[in-house]
């Protein structure tokens, strides 16, 4: 007596691959950036914290505790030396062309200091880079914001190279680094397209395309909140 074998026909198994690859293209994209934001939230708490750390050594290291107004050369190089520098990069974004910054809503170049031509760059151990710049007059804010630090946590030859992603600013206070966030007609963390907003200090009106659409971007990171929609968090909302 010959033996019975049960078995799957071809149909039935192509019908299953099919199901399959579905469910797969379904699901993929979502897993794909999911991923991709838990690895660009992990680098900016890594990086905002090796920051803070480093400007609290460089303090002791130059008996200077009020950065906001003593900042220095001294002070610079300190931090330099506590951030572990390994190299320096001069007018970076000229010297190579991929190295473009985008604003938080990918509608034009953000306004940093990682996007200006006079200002070095400076990249860490890690991969990560920044750029300290003078911010008086930046962000329509109601005062002068001092000096303020451009960060990107996995530096310029690795994307999406766009504020409020891997690149983000903060200022210097008298002792430490924060983000700055200054409650005017405009939200610079948005990308909500209103062309009835007004306020903008340059006189050009809405922040969705502004080129400094992406400097609030800090604070909201930091308390994991969407600025466009507070019920949902910043991170689950990039993509």
């Amino acid at each position: 007596m010959k033996k019975k074998y049960n078995a799957f026909t071809l149909s039935e198994v192509l019908i299953t691959l099919g199901i399959i690859g579905v469910v797969a293209a379904l699901t993929m994209p979502t897993l794909i950036n999911n991923h991709r934001n838990h690895v660009l939230k992990a680098s900016f708490l890594k990086t905002y914290s090796t920051l803070a750390n480093a400007v609290e050594l460089a303090k002791l290291d130059t008996n200077i505790f009020s950065i906001e107004k003593e900042f220095s050369d001294t002070f610079a190089e300190a931090l330099q030396k506590r951030l572990n520098v390994v190299e320096t990069k001069e007018n970076l974004r000229f010297s190579n062309s991929k190295y473009n910054v985008m604003n938080y809503s990918n509608t034009t170049g953000f306004n940093s200091c990682l996007n200006i031509r006079s200002n070095n760059e400076y990249i860490l151990n890690n991969g990560a880079s920044y750029c300290v710049r003078d911010g008086d007059g930046f962000a329509g804010a109601d005062k002068d914001l001092g000096y303020v630090i451009g960060f990107d946590t996995n530096g310029p030859y690795k994307g999406p190279n766009r504020a409020g992603y891997d690149v983000f600013e903060v200022r210097f206070t008298d002792d430490a680094i924060e983000p700055y966030y200054f409650t005017k007609t405009l939200n610079y963390c948005t990308k909500t397209n209103n062309p009835d907003a007004s306020g903008d200090w340059y006189g050009t009106g809405g922040g969705y395309s502004h080129q400094s659409n992406g400097r609030f971007c800090a604070y909201f990171a930091l308390t994991d909140v969407n600025p466009d929609n507070r019920n949902k968090g910043y991170w689950e909302s990039l993509y």
